[in-house]
């Protein structure tokens, strides 16, 4: 499958998985900088966070998921998230 930001963020959102920017822009081909641009501040794409603190950029606190902070495993090897986007999938 050719994953997307959003594709993504839904899996993690359902699945309550933290991954870092960088992560997220090997899967999808963009720079870690770029991988949110032009995307909501909201909830569901504060699991996508910084590899320093393990918090999304430029959030407040009331964006971020409820959960967020109860989740303190993080996904930074893209080759780790791959595998479970593509676990999500075979899910169904």
């Amino acid at each position: 499958m050719n994953w997307n930001v959003t594709s993504i963020v839904k899996v993690l959102n359902r699945k309550k998985f933290r991954a870092t920017y960088g992560a997220v822009a090997k899967i999808v081909g963009c720079n870690a900088r770029s991988v949110m641009k032009g995307l909501p501040i909201s909830y569901e794409y504060s699991w996508v966070v910084h590899g320093d603190n393990n918090l999304p950029t430029g959030y407040r606190p009331e964006d971020l998921h409820p959960d967020l902070l109860k989740i303190p495993a993080v996904v930074r090897d893209p080759k780790q998230l791959r595998k479970l986007l593509e676990q999500e999938l075979t899910a169904g």
